[in-house]
């Protein structure tokens, strides 16, 4: 103010003395007036890009903002306008007042730029807070905008993953419970196939139930694979190829008795006994002989026994009678070797004892068979199976008619041991019927107890076989380490 002042006073000077130089101070006046007017246009410009370009931030409030800051741009240039006409008037008056006072001149030339810089500031105050109004506010929605996205997109994440956690779940349960049931399904689809497949075997080799049998024809848990009665003999003969409960027990003999027969007994003949003693070789043909018969009357009678119940009967005595010559026949060689070549006597004692004994256990089999005598039966063929044991045991250790070395009688021990382990097993599976017993209806056809019965026959017998081979190959040193023979 005191600038302006001074100012005023220096222009009263000169127009005192002279009017040129107060022309020339309103001109300077009026330039003056007229930058204030053009800074103030420029402002008003400077504003109104601002609001538009807020207006495109916040598309929600361009409108109303647009048109706030157009008002305020016309009440700045009226107030703008009515400024320099003032300015305008009051050089004017002090170009006309040559005569006027000093105080006046110095407050009307402060006044003027007092008015400007007044008009400045306001229109410069009101466009800064105009501005940061609108920034704050802007921001203030664009956080939030930006809080409300945010939260939504949470809660989309959220209930995305609530939704896939409860279809995974969900699929889970229907995989698990569809794999349970294609497995429930093969497992009764597998049954009923194996099933269907026994029953079109049964049906295509015309097999029967055992309800559907005679009480003679029927095996102890053997439920099916029957063979009906009374066919003709070609058709008995043709079933031997054919699948029933009977094939099984057919060719684990009728195999092991033609070798027997046919390998075995030439062997004897012109093999490697043709220079032992004669009684050495009619007993070793006798055992061979009796082994074939054994196997092959077994064969017979597996593959007849349905043809009617005479015919069963006759082939199960006879099937009988070959066991127990079997038993017994299988002790001559050892006999022979062990005691006829060392002592004559006890030798021909217990050939002729176990002679006696075959001779009665043949009608005594046939008695205990059609009695139903079953423990007696089987008593009988313990007897007759230790006999040789029993005989070589008192000559050797109770009477010491006969010595054998510690070397011969472990020969003799291991192979009996061998032997009877096979005939042991076999008469144990037989008796308890196993494993028909445990799962009836399953092993009809392969696997039941009287075909594991049938191997264990033939492996003993073709063990002990072999044993007496090696013994008549040791020579006469080792003749008395023989094995006896036992079922």
């Amino acid at each position: 103010m005191i600038r302006h002042a001074e100012r005023g006073l220096a222009c009263v000077r000169p127009w005192a003395g002279c009017g040129a130089v107060g022309h020339e101070e309103s001109v300077s006046t009026r330039r003056q007036s007229g930058r204030v007017a053009r800074v103030e246009q420029l402002v008003g410009v400077f504003v109104g890009l601002l609001s538009w370009l807020v207006a495109q931030l916040v598309p929600f409030q361009s409108r109303s903002c647009g048109m706030r800051c157009a008002q305020e741009q016309r009440r700045q240039e009226r107030r703008g306008e009515e400024a320099c006409v003032r300015l305008d008037e009051g050089a004017e008056a002090c170009a006309g007042s040559s005569t006027g006072s000093a105080s006046q001149l110095a407050s009307c030339a402060s006044a003027c730029p007092d008015v400007a810089s007044g008009v400045g500031k306001a229109h410069e105050e009101s466009a800064a807070n105009r501005i940061i109004h609108t920034v704050e506010s802007t921001a203030e929605q664009l956080y939030q905008s930006v809080e409300a996205s945010a939260g939504q997109f949470r809660h989309s994440v959220e209930a995305s993953a609530g939704q896939f956690r409860h279809s995974v779940e969900a699929s889970a349960g229907q995989l698990r419970h569809s794999v349970e049931t294609s497995v429930g399904h093969i497992r009764t689809t597998a049954a009923a196939s194996a099933d269907q497949v026994i029953h079109k075997v049964e049906e295509w080799a015309h097999l029967f139930a055992d309800h559907k049998m005679p009480e003679w024809a029927q095996r102890p848990f053997i439920t099916h694979g029957y063979r009906p009665i009374g066919q003709p003999i070609r058709e008995i003969v043709m079933s031997a190829f054919q699948v029933h409960n009977e094939t099984g027990n057919f060719w684990t003999h009728f195999v092991p008795g033609v070798i027997f027969l046919f390998a075995a007994l030439p062997y004897v003949l012109f093999g490697c006994l043709s220079d032992e003693p004669v009684q050495d070789r009619i007993f070793m043909i006798v055992y061979v002989l009796a082994a074939a018969s054994c196997h092959t009357a077994s064969s017979v009678y597996h593959l007849f026994s349905c043809r009617n119940e005479h015919t069963f009967v006759a082939l199960c005595r006879t099937d009988y009678k070959a066991i127990v010559s079997l038993i017994c026949a299988s002790q001559f060689p050892a006999l022979s070797v062990v005691l006829l070549r060392r002592h004559n006597a006890w030798g021909i004692g217990a050939i002729t004892g176990l002679a006696a004994l075959w001779i009665l256990g043949i009608p005594l089999m046939n008695i205990f068979e059609r009695e139903k005598m079953d423990a007696q039966k089987n008593l009988l063929m313990v007897v007759m199976a230790s006999f040789g044991s029993i005989m070589i045991c008192l000559a050797t250790f109770t009477f010491r008619a006969v010595e054998l070395s510690r070397a011969e009688i472990l020969f003799l021990t291991s192979r009996t041991l061998v032997m009877y382990s096979a005939y042991g097993l076999g008469f144990a599976v037989f008796g308890l019927r196993l494993p028909e017993r445990w799962v009836p209806g399953k092993v009809n056809l392969v696997g039941h107890s009287h075909q594991v019965w049938h191997l264990c026959v033939t492996v003993g017998s073709s063990y002990w076989l072999y044993a007496l081979l090696q013994f008549y190959d040791m020579g006469s040193r080792l003749a008395g380490s023989a094995a006896t023979i036992t079922i």
